[in-house]
């Protein structure tokens, strides 16, 4: 309950702060979709990460959440394509 509580807290000052002042920052639109997906929102999850890929095709951080999302959820073949896009 507290992570929860701690990933909406992060997530709220992240849509209402961060990207107001770094709206082509990478790292925080990987950060916010990473927390929806731990968090079971999947389909807003997987909208921010795809939003830190326009910004940088070749975000690693990005690439290896979704890796690990499409492996967790029986898809290896996109899970490979993530890590193999760009060495």
């Amino acid at each position: 309950l507290e992570r929860l509580r701690a990933d909406l807290a992060r997530a709220s000052a992240i849509m209402s702060d961060a990207l107001k002042q770094r709206p082509n920052d990478p790292d925080l639109h990987h950060e916010l979709g990473a927390l929806l997906l731990r968090n079971g929102q999947v389909r807003q999850g997987l909208h921010w990460l795809g939003q830190a890929l326009e910004i940088d095709r070749q975000h690693r951080p990005t690439r290896d959440t979704l890796a690990a999302y499409y492996d967790k959820i029986g898809q290896p073949q996109l899970a490979a394509e993530y890590r193999r896009k760009f060495p």
